[in-house]
């Protein structure tokens, strides 16, 4: 817990691994530890280790909530090694109970993968009715468009994106200003995060994503002047969010040293992988995906075998 709260994950970790070696088949432990080996280590061999430990047959996905948890993360571990066909006897196990944003964004990623955009459409149609939230269908076509352009499948991002707007109609939040910027539209993007900004002028992911929109525009000193306002916002016990954030504007101002740079102190801050969110998940760091030191930061917090 001293190590989670200081955002050493890796440390955090292998303090966890051993009371899970007292009892991994205990399946709240089981869970929790491959929730920790995706998120602090994002290691999917570990992650489908810890899920194998218990019969894959054994879950009860009905009624069991932890069941549905080790299922999600495994089905994204399979898609991190490009295991298709595991990943695919996963997600027809999960499809039917998935109820949680976690859950069917990972449906939406593997089936968008896949080119199945029949079964996203009725995957958004039926869990949009499982959640409470009055605009849940945009945010899972926003998810939809946000994977296409991870998937290099841009006319997919315009499919969803547009539709999303659709229903959105003469509505102007945050949320309309991404779907612009996903779809190329800065100056309409850019117009709407400014007058978010007027209503919550520290919100750090407001500023972080006007940023990058900056930097999309070519507007590096307002992009930079971003970078410097977030460190002087910068709470105690930050867990690596602003670093995170610095390093995705450098990314897109065409600073591929200073974002890495960035990137690798908000892991050592304690940023998580979060799946769908973060890192390899995140568009706004394609411009990343090739360079070798990213790649390899990726892996910074795996161990070289499971830890005893």
């Amino acid at each position: 817990y001293e190590e989670d709260l200081k955002g050493r994950n890796k440390d955090a970790f292998k303090y966890f691994v051993k009371e899970y070696h007292e009892n991994p088949k205990d399946l709240m432990i089981n869970t929790t530890g491959m929730v920790l080996a995706s998120e602090y280590l994002n290691d999917p061999a570990i992650t489908l280790q810890m899920f194998k430990q218990i019969d894959p047959e054994s879950l009860d996905l009905t009624v069991c909530i932890y069941c549905r948890t080790k299922v999600n993360m495994a089905l994204q571990a399979y898609l991190d090694v490009f295991d298709y066909k595991n990943a695919g006897m996963l997600a027809e196990q999960l499809k039917p109970y998935a109820e949680r944003r976690a859950q069917v964004s990972k449906l939406i990623l593997y089936y968008l993968t896949i080119g199945d955009t029949a079964t996203v459409s009725d995957i958004i149609r039926t869990t949009s009715k499982k959640d409470k939230a009055e605009d849940i269908q945009q945010i899972y076509l926003r998810y939809a468009a946000q994977y296409g352009l991870l998937l290099g499948k841009p006319d997919l991002t315009r499919y969803y994106a547009n539709q999303a707007l659709t229903l959105y109609g003469k509505t102007q939040n945050w949320k309309v200003g991404r779907l612009h910027f996903l779809l190329g539209q800065y100056n309409a993007a850019e117009k709407i995060y400014l007058q978010e900004i007027k209503k919550d002028t520290d919100n750090v992911n407001l500023l972080a994503e006007l940023a990058v929109i900056y930097a999309r525009q070519n507007k590096t000193d307002k992009a930079q002047s971003i970078v410097t306002k977030l460190e002087q916002l910068k709470p105690p016990y930050d867990l690596g969010v602003t670093p995170y954030l610095q390093g995705r504007i450098k990314a897109n101002m065409g600073d591929p040293t200073s974002a890495i740079k960035y990137l690798n102190q908000a892991i050592d801050e304690g940023i998580k992988f979060g799946k769908g969110t973060t890192f390899h998940h995140d568009p706004d760091l394609i411009v990343l995906f090739k360079e070798p030191e990213f790649l390899k930061l990726l892996g910074k917090n795996r161990p070289t075998s499971f830890p005893k």
